[in-house]
């Protein structure tokens, strides 16, 4: 087909009525696409534009004059990434189809995240004639994307890192289900009553809203930390102070715990985390706990319950996420710890993960 409307047709060509209806379609179906599209011609030096549609004019500022004649490598700037530019060269060294998000600049010096296809255009005898390119502009969702990549870390930073002391060795686990988590969890050691308070909360629900609420339960947990209060009036406490912070269809699975190395007792309080791995005297086994979600109703109790602990037990507190992941009916449980913690890693792998994952693992000296 004659390139027709594309700048490509020399008078005295030879040219159908129908090739012309099918013109006259094409260059109208291009006009009206909001993506921007440019043509090239490979059969010319340096590969130039020969055809921009009206979306590649008001995505990039350049008229179709500007462009026309030009390599499309004048939208590159000096912070586009060498490798995507070299994507792109390789793939059209090969005439193959490629795709690609780089950084571009409009007329007007602004830059832009550009998502770039290209594929190459083929006539009747095999022989390359065009690449089609189609722009669209994926600022908004690079940027998005950097932004819960940066939510992520901050969220990873605010983790506690494993710890180890006379009395005790903790380890932890926590794997997101996607860039950001509705899980977290932490722990502190009062060295001079020789106690270890800790808790692990799961926020329903995924994306940013749930980080947010996550941060804000992070602040009132380390808030009631500090208080003069049982496990169960402390758990009571985040209730009432998280229903602020929380949309209507949004609830807290939560569980406290308190390890007391004098009376050598681990007592816990359940929020809808509503099993755990206990492994006292060489008998590992899963314990339910009862207890309602937090942040659904005002005034909700809790139940404080207590385990007696002697050297060598080991507990590990976890979201449902890992629970949902473990075999059912379960299977026999590693007794030893070490061993458990790598059980609990093995499942956290799972490639069925479809929520986040976080744990902690404690072993009593």
């Amino acid at each position: 087909m004659a390139d027709i409307g594309m700048g490509r047709w020399e008078p005295g060509e030879e040219v159908s009525g129908l090739e012309l209806l099918l013109e006259k379609q094409f260059a109208a179906a291009m006009d009206h696409l909001p993506a921007g599209v440019c043509i090239t011609d490979p059969r010319l030096p340096d590969n130039p534009v020969i055809y921009v549609n009206p979306g590649f004019t008001k995505l990039t500022g350049y008229s179709a004059e500007e462009v026309v004649g030009k390599n499309c490598r004048f939208l590159q700037c000096e912070n586009t990434d060498p490798a995507a530019v070299e994507k792109i060269r390789s793939a059209l060294e090969k005439r193959e189809p490629v795709k690609v998000v780089l950084l571009n600049r409009r007329k007007n010096g602004v830059p832009f995240w550009n998502e770039l296809k290209v594929n190459p255009v083929w006539d009747e005898e095999g022989n390359l004639v065009h690449f089609v390119a189609m722009q669209t502009d994926v600022t908004v969702r690079v940027e998005a994307k950097r932004d819960l990549a940066l939510a992520a870390k901050v969220q990873r930073t605010m983790l506690p890192v494993p710890m180890e002391n006379e009395f005790l060795r903790l380890e932890t686990l926590y794997r997101p289900y996607g860039f950001i988590s509705g899980d977290s969890y932490d722990f502190h050691w009062n060295e001079s009553e020789e106690k270890l308070f800790g808790y692990l909360f799961d926020v329903m629900g995924h994306g940013v809203a749930t980080a947010l609420q996550t941060s804000a339960l992070r602040v009132l947990f380390e808030q009631v930390s500090k208080k003069r209060l049982s496990l169960s009036e402390k758990l009571s406490w985040v209730n009432d102070a998280s229903l602020p912070y929380l949309a209507d269809e949004y609830f807290i699975a939560a569980i406290a715990f308190e390890l007391n190395f004098q009376q050598q007792v681990l007592s816990y309080a359940a929020g809808g985390v509503n099993y755990f791995l206990a492994s006292t005297s060489g008998t590992p086994e899963i314990v339910s706990v009862p207890g309602m979600f937090l942040g659904i109703f005002e005034g909700t109790s809790f139940e404080q319950n207590d385990i007696p602990f002697q050297s060598g037990d080991s507990f590990s507190f976890f979201s449902d996420g890992l629970h949902e992941l473990m075999p059912s009916p379960l299977e026999e449980l590693p007794s030893d710890f070490d061993r458990m913690v790598d059980w609990l890693r093995e499942r956290s792998q799972n490639p069925n993960q479809r929520d986040d994952i976080s744990a902690l693992c404690l072993h009593i000296k």
